[in-house]
């Protein structure tokens, strides 16, 4: 067995997860990349954790890691909108960026790919230009890429590098070997791809073998390799 998904190195199957604290890391760097003057941050996540405290805790990391990166933050400039609802997801956005333009946030971090398409129509139809008016950086999925109305940056994680690595564990278990007990996938660019070699045939061995898909709850964390730093919300 191989887990894809959350892990802290201490289960007795090897992990093989996305390194979120490493995606919110470049995040932070590419919003304020070219920026001559502070950019003020927005936030278009999924999966915010409903009870006060730990959403208060999860404000506070994304506002000390964003001064720390020289942006500037407020809690209000959070939205959550329900996955399976388009027309939210573009009201969500409305609300985000539609104060004036000194007070508009100039950054927005789209942190779940389900929202990407849905939030660059609403910026088209706000008339808002990008990047000039606003920088965004959109979560994704590789190979999989959202539609987008306007440019974005995307970062995001390789599925494929992801399972690859978990078969390759698989092997490595089946050959009597130890694989490593966690390992972190990096947030790449799009640009930064390379490509991954997968079998186009899965040996019998690896159809009998089982890689579990997993997701970490939303909210603050401390990440079991490198800093930490805040989730982005659930994904399988």
């Amino acid at each position: 067995v191989a887990i894809a998904g959350a892990g802290d190195g201490q289960l007795s199957m090897p992990c093989r997860y996305p390194d979120v604290a490493g995606f919110w890391q470049r995040a932070y760097k590419l919003a304020t990349a070219g920026a001559t003057a502070p950019r003020r941050l927005a936030v278009l996540t999924s999966g915010l954790r409903p009870r006060w405290q730990e959403f208060r805790e999860w404000l506070e990391l994304v506002g000390r890691y964003a001064a720390d990166a020289g942006l500037e933050f407020q809690p209000r400039h959070v939205q959550s909108p329900r996955l399976d609802n388009p027309m939210a997801q573009r009201q969500c956005v409305f609300s985000l960026l539609g104060e004036t333009a000194e007070r508009r946030p100039t950054a927005l971090f789209i942190v779940d790919d389900n929202y990407v398409e849905e939030a660059t129509k609403a910026i088209v139809e706000m008339g808002l230009r990008v990047p000039h008016d606003l920088v965004i950086i959109a979560h994704c999925n590789y190979p999989a890429l959202p539609p987008a109305a306007v440019p974005v940056v995307r970062l995001g994680f390789d599925a494929r590098a992801l399972l690859t690595e978990c078969v390759d564990a698989l092997d490595c278990q089946r050959t009597g070997g130890v694989p490593e007990p966690a390992r972190l996938i990096p947030a790449q660019l799009e640009d930064e791809l390379v490509e991954v070699a997968t079998p186009s045939t899965p040996t019998l061995a690896c159809r009998q073998s089982l890689v579990v898909l997993t997701s970490r709850k939303p909210g603050p964390w401390p990440t079991p390799i490198g800093k930490p730093g805040p989730d982005f919300g659930e994904k399988s």
